[in-house]
């Protein structure tokens, strides 16, 4: 047989006869590599055929002239003309991206004992896949959510606006538990928004008196401002805060930790609670009797002191503990309560022209309950609370899950501006799930004083909590 290579307009045309003929020449049989040295999220289109999103692996073209496109996610850059050649391999990098703008991260990720970690880094719904602790990476210079995790501890979450040429190191503890959110801080006005407090002012005492009765003080019968109402300028530093409420199965792991230790008062819980969830002595959870079916643990009749899931749905919020335990489990992980202010804060997207997670409703207090409660899922009886971050259109614009629906959360006032710094204890009041309610609470309007002595923080049905931490260094 004998192979004959013909060449008609640039196509290889291979057919086979008698007698054998000089091979291929080696050049022409090989293809072209190309690879990628670009940040990653960057989307890399190749004449016109989708080829995926940084990181890619290396792969074989045709040899000759490709128009190759890059799109980071706030930049497209134009197409341009690359030439491979048969054999090598071509690099494509931010040299050839000129005009890309590439920033770097640096996960510095720890255990709660100061281990350090390798995570997983997520940019937006990009996996990027495990990071070493300390790696540096090359990302677009674009606003991005990132996301960190590792296997069997909480994750850690941020919106980030990455600039051009810069570095920034994210050092970070991962606990146990729910994933915490970064919530920059800022500027804001708690209370409510500028044209609420204007037709509360202006437009609702213009009313007749039997028009105000949902909204008047029974004693003279003017109108009132409800709760919180007040706008009270303040400056919030960054924190984070737990993505969504601490669920039963969560507050079950900690109580079992404890393994039915008892400590003896408030000061020695505080010291020890970092290694379990304490259990004062004499300390029990009163529960009325219409709440107790809707609770979501229940004493294990097998373990003293321990707690179980009631039931299934154990990824729904815990409820029926008193304030005291849900500081204990807080404290167990390195976190605290939310303040009063940074709870508001968080619920309004940072935003003081929200008065809802997701933007602002109907300027006076009779709400689209349709439309509110298909966010939050909101009820007006007593009920047993839905598994947490069920409604995502009532997220906030971080990602914050239930902070208007489920159930309440216990919050503290600390270093409110305007009020004492006595840590007085408070509730959240940010669904309608405790019953009675004619209309969705208002984020400003959030909050019931429980007063101010050790048993002041009873817990009920409607009530959980999240956790929330400081920020050593805003913007670090």
């Amino acid at each position: 047989m004998r192979l004959v290579v013909e060449t008609i307009a640039a196509t290889f045309v291979v057919s086979c006869t008698s007698a054998p003929s000089e091979s291929i020449p080696t050049a022409l049989a090989k293809p072209a590599m190309v690879q990628f040295d670009l940040p990653v999220g960057v989307t890399v289109t190749i004449d016109d055929a989708a080829k995926g999103t940084t990181p890619l692996q290396q792969f074989e073209l045709s040899p000759g002239v490709h128009q190759v496109r890059l799109k980071a996610p706030c930049q497209s850059l134009d197409s341009t003309p690359v030439e491979l050649v048969a054999g090598e391999t071509t690099t494509i990098d931010v040299g050839f991206a000129k005009g890309l703008g590439t920033a770097t991260y640096v996960p510095k990720a720890r255990s709660q004992d100061g281990k350090p970690l390798d995570v997983r880094l997520k940019l937006g719904d990009q996996d990027i896949g495990t990071v070493k602790h300390g790696q540096p990476v090359a990302v677009p210079a674009c606003p991005a959510r990132v996301a960190l995790s590792h296997d069997g501890l909480g994750g850690f979450i941020e919106d980030v606006e990455f600039a051009s040429g810069k570095t920034m190191t994210r050092d970070v503890v991962l606990a146990a538990g729910t994933d915490m959110v970064r919530i920059q801080g800022g500027d804001f006005v708690r209370g409510m928004t500028e044209p609420e407090f204007k037709w509360f002012t202006q437009v609702l005492p213009t009313w007749e008196t039997d028009e105000l009765s949902d909204f008047a003080d029974l004693e003279d019968n003017e109108p009132m401002l409800p709760s919180g109402a007040e706008r009270v300028p303040m400056t919030v530093k960054a924190f984070d805060i737990d993505r969504h409420e601490v669920t039963a199965e969560q507050f079950v792991a900690c109580r079992a930790a404890a393994k039915g230790w008892m400590c003896k008062s408030t000061k020695e819980c505080a010291e020890f609670a970092h290694a379990s969830c304490a259990l004062r002595y004499a300390e029990g959870d009163y529960v009325d009797e219409n709440d107790a079916p809707y609770c979501t643990i229940e004493s294990d009749p097998t373990h003293s002191g321990r707690l179980k899931v009631k039931g299934t749905g154990g990824d729904r919020p815990v409820n029926c503990v008193s304030m005291l335990k849900a500081e204990s489990y807080c404290r167990w992980l390195g976190k605290r309560l939310p303040t009063e202010a940074e709870w508001e804060f968080a619920a309004r997207s940072r935003r003081s022209d929200f008065d809802q997670p997701w933007g602002t409703s109907d300027q006076q207090m009779n709400t689209n309950l349709d439309y509110d409660c298909a966010r939050t899922g909101c009820v007006d009886t007593i009920s047993q609370p839905v598994s947490v971050c069920t409604y995502s259109n009532g997220n906030t614009r971080q990602g914050v899950c239930d902070m208007m629906g489920n159930v309440e959360e216990f919050v503290t006032r600390t270093h409110l501006p305007g009020r004492s710094d006595k840590d007085i204890r408070h509730t959240t009041r940010g669904s309608a799930r405790s019953g009675g309610d004619q209309y969705l609470h208002r984020a400003w309007q959030s909050h019931e004083e429980l007063g101010d002595h050790p048993g002041s923080g009873l817990g009920g049905s409607h009530i959980g909590f999240r956790c929330a931490r400081d920020v050593p260094q805003e913007g670090t």
